[in-house]
């Protein structure tokens, strides 16, 4: 859903200094309207807490490049109770040596995103784009049980696929041999 910035007290331009982060400042701006201080740099989850079963995710673009991280697997726990919500919010805008004009906002529930899940720790939700990486894929918001029992089927397959790399990883690895001529480690594959 398209919406206007002044929804969470944004301007619609900034000037910053040259070569300052223009996504933490406007996270910032985020986190000031709702008057949130982090608790550390890296949320899990959200970027701004609302309270304690409301969230949002802000994410950011220049010139529509998109990013894709949403948040770590463990969001399926949290999400597990209905009362909880996670909301993502997507701020397109241009940056002009430090002048930056915010062009599109948008606001999403996590349940209408399209996503993979993607290979760090446990896994992360991973917004699926189109194929100039410049629109994100949506759909009609799924019904929490729905959209956990995807996460589920989504998770397993994440899950299948890590275990035959790793198990490729420790055959290769499984036959390292010390060269005697050379004294270098050779892979017997």
């Amino acid at each position: 859903m398209v919406i206007t910035p002044e929804k969470f007290g944004l301007k619609k331009e900034y000037q910053i200094h040259e070569g300052a982060g223009a996504e933490s400042f406007i996270e910032a701006q985020f986190q000031n309207h709702f008057n949130y201080k982090p608790k550390s740099k890296r949320q899990k989850f959200a970027d701004v807490w609302v309270n304690q079963k409301f969230g949002y995710n802000i994410k950011t673009s220049v010139d529509g490049n998109l990013g894709g991280r949403i948040c770590t697997v463990d969001i399926a726990s949290w999400l597990s109770n209905p009362d909880n919500q996670l909301k993502i919010i997507h701020v397109h805008y241009k940056n002009n040596n430090g002048h930056l004009i915010l062009t599109d906002v948008r606001e999403y529930f996590i349940e209408e995103l399209e996503y993979n899940i993607a290979n760090q720790g446990k896994g992360f939700l991973h917004m699926k784009t189109d194929s100039t990486k410049k629109v994100i894929k949506t759909r009609e918001k799924l019904d929490r049980q729905l959209w956990l029992q995807e996460f589920q089927s989504k998770y397993i397959e994440f899950v299948e696929k890590q275990k035959n790399k790793f198990d490729t990883h420790a055959k290769k690895f499984a036959s390292l041999t010390v060269s005697s001529e050379s004294n270098l480690i050779n892979f017997m594959v």
